[in-house]
């Protein structure tokens, strides 16, 4: 089927060169698959590190490609049907839009970056929101620094990276709450 249909989700489908057309829903169930992973919790935009392609889906309703960061929210990029455009919206108008971004993604992570939180961000055992098999070793402040020692991992709709912080800590933390930092 080469169909993607002339709507928001058809837009962000062809936009990131899925083999099919997906759905707000399907965007959301098939979180951590091969082709996308959540970034963060639906309506942590502001607090994650969105690059230019990124999507923001609500479940069940629209889904916007982001653009650029303006005062107070960002630029997206998007489709309804017969109109593409480009709108701005605001952090309250995206509280209820979960941060996602495709995985083949350029300008991403690799082993040996730094990276500063952006938000207070668990860290963990291991790659898991499991709290029993991977707990929580300790919260991060924002603007706590260290270097990526492994990874990628995905899982729980996720992707994960071992990052060595310079306070000592060691562990597994979720992408979207990391920025990449100058050495």
């Amino acid at each position: 089927d080469t169909y993607y249909g002339n709507d928001c989700s058809g837009f962000a489908s062809i936009s990131w060169k899925l083999p099919a057309r997906y759905t707000t829903s399907l965007f959301e169930s098939d979180l951590g698959g091969s082709y996308f992973y959540a970034l963060g919790e639906p309506g942590d935009g502001q607090y994650v590190s969105l690059l230019q392609g990124d999507a923001l889906n609500d479940d069940y309703n629209h889904i916007i490609l982001f653009n650029r960061y303006v005062t107070g929210g960002i630029e997206s990029m998007e489709q309804t049907p017969s109109t593409a455009r480009r709108r701005l919206w605001t952090w309250t108008q995206l509280s209820t839009y979960r941060p996602i971004r495709r995985s083949l993604v350029e300008d991403g992570f690799k082993i040996g970056d730094r990276v500063q939180t952006s938000y207070n961000l668990n860290v963990r055992t291991c790659p898991s929101t499991n709290s029993t098999n991977c707990p929580v070793i300790t919260v991060e402040p924002i603007g706590a620094k260290g270097t990526i020692i492994d990874g990628p991992q995905n899982a729980d709709k996720y992707r994960w990276w071992k990052i060595s912080y310079d306070d000592g800590i060691t562990g597994w933390s979720v992408e979207g709450y990391l920025q990449k930092i100058s050495p």
